[in-house]
């Protein structure tokens, strides 16, 4: 997909899946995106050809669980489920510096029945970003009204629930901030 860095492709995540079913992160491991390279250049075209790739990337899939482990320094958003059904993130730690950019720790996107809980969250930007979708690439502006998929709901984020969660360094929770219509 594109990339918030601009009119270009982004890199693969670190840890993807598309249309699958019944995918669970589980463990008291760590999954490191080494996100100070990609920091210090991510503005250098000739080095990052690319976006950056966020850490975990979830998309159009179901019953999604992530719990215990910890996700440090994600070169951009840390965790982002999008299009995905029956997601639950709970008892994971995420650690990112004061002022990463765009290292947002959690940001369910164009999804349906998600569930934040228990989490401790420290990052350089939002701690939770519920967005839900766009119509165009963040290149070029796009009439929604004529976007099928926006028309049909397909864009929406619905019956989002956060609770109980620790926000330490970052800016708190963020909804609407990418929004189509």
């Amino acid at each position: 997909g594109n990339s918030d860095d601009g009119p270009i492709l982004q890199y693969q995540s670190f840890v993807y899946a598309k249309d699958a079913t019944d995918i669970r992160i589980v463990g008291s491991g760590t999954i490191d995106g080494q996100g100070d390279w990609w920091w210090a250049n991510q503005r250098n075209r000739s080095v990052v050809v690319s976006g950056r790739p966020n850490l975990i990337q979830f998309v159009n899939c179901t019953n999604v669980e992530i719990t215990g482990v910890t996700l440090r320094d994600s070169p951009f958003w840390c965790l982002h489920p999008v299009y995905c059904t029956n997601v639950h993130i709970h008892h994971m730690s995420i650690r990112s510096r004061m002022y990463a950019p765009n290292s947002d720790g959690i940001d369910p996107d164009s999804s349906k029945n998600v569930m934040i809980e228990y989490n401790d969250v420290s990052c350089g930007d939002d701690h939770i970003a519920i967005k839900s979708g766009r119509c165009g690439d963040s290149s070029t502006p796009l009439s929604c009204q004529d976007n099928n998929d926006f028309i049909s709901g397909r864009y929406e984020t619905r019956n989002v629930t956060v609770r109980n969660n620790i926000f330490r360094i970052g800016m708190g929770i963020a909804v609407g901030s990418e929004s189509s219509g």
